[in-house]
């Protein structure tokens, strides 16, 4: 069986699969933070939620254009610049925006933990929306630069950064700010929490800690899982676009772009399992709270 008949069969199977269940996943979690009134005041969740959103508007935006292109060849991508600089534009950005909530939802988890009363006040709703607001205008922003140095190359007739410099900056870029660093926040306050917890009898005695780290591991697993693949490909990709490659290459890199494209949504597939464990750990530290 050729990569191209694989890479269809993934598409189309395991693509199609996943962009079902996200939708169904993320559509219920958006409609359970907005109209229950505990969910709309509790930050942790209100992370969640803008999570759930920006994972709809990904999976629009990115698995289902990959699923038409490789599974149904309607690659709608190619066919003019500016779709492919929209495309681009929507997986970079709504790419970081959920991974900025499951860090600020971390950092909020630590608060809500902490034995500081000044430190409990951070966890405000009015906190998590300016936070929300400021991290979202920026990467939004930030990708503004996608629209001037991406292109459909005319060598590989495929959608690229046109421009050397960013290349290399979308490289760090990618490793940084979709693995290193939202990986390094979970863990470390993912452990501070842990040890707060510890230090609270009531908390302990209620086995809530448990509960919280299998669902800080589960997220910490999630980032390692889907982001690595894809940053280092992504990395692979944009330090090779000038270098002339063979027929036979180009199909293994096509599969594997294929295979790594997949694995990213797993994140923005399973995100609502997290939230619902935060739903139950929120639920039952409120009395303390």
């Amino acid at each position: 069986m050729s990569f191209l008949l694989i890479s269809r069969e993934l598409t189309i199977y395991l693509g199609g699969s996943l962009f079902v269940i996200g939708i169904i996943g993320n559509g219920t979690n958006i409609i359970i933070f907005t109209t229950e009134r505990t969910y709309r005041t509790t930050p942790c969740t209100f992370y969640f939620l803008i999570c759930s959103i920006n994972n709809v508007i990904l999976l629009i935006f990115s698995l289902l254009i990959r699923i038409l292109s490789v599974g149904f060849s309607l690659d709608i991508v190619r066919t003019t610049s500016i779709w492919c600089q929209i495309r681009q534009y929507s997986t970079v950005v709504f790419n970081v925006i959920p991974l900025t909530c499951s860090c600020l939802a971390a950092i909020d988890q630590f608060f809500v933990t902490s034995r500081s009363h000044s430190l409990r006040n951070f966890s405000q709703i009015k906190t998590a929306y300016r936070l929300v607001f400021i991290t979202t205008l920026i990467w939004l922003l930030h990708g503004i630069p996608i629209f001037l140095f991406y292109n459909i190359s005319s060598i590989t007739a495929t959608c690229t950064a046109i421009n050397s410099v960013y290349s290399i900056y979308a490289s760090i870029y990618l490793l940084s700010f979709l693995f290193i660093i939202p990986l390094l926040i979970m863990i470390v306050f993912g452990w501070l929490t842990y040890r707060n917890m510890h230090r609270i009898t009531v908390l302990t005695l209620n086995k809530i800690d448990r509960q919280l780290v299998r669902m800080t591991f589960i997220q910490i697993l999630l980032v390692i899982i889907s982001f690595l693949p894809y940053g280092t490909f992504s990395a692979y990709s944009l330090f090779t676009t000038h270098i002339i490659k063979d027929s036979n290459q180009r199909t293994i890199e096509n599969f594997t772009s294929t295979v790594v494209g997949l694995i990213v949504n797993i994140f923005n597939t399973v995100c609502f399992f997290l939230s619902t464990m935060l739903i139950i750990y929120k639920k039952n530290i409120r009395f303390y709270i």
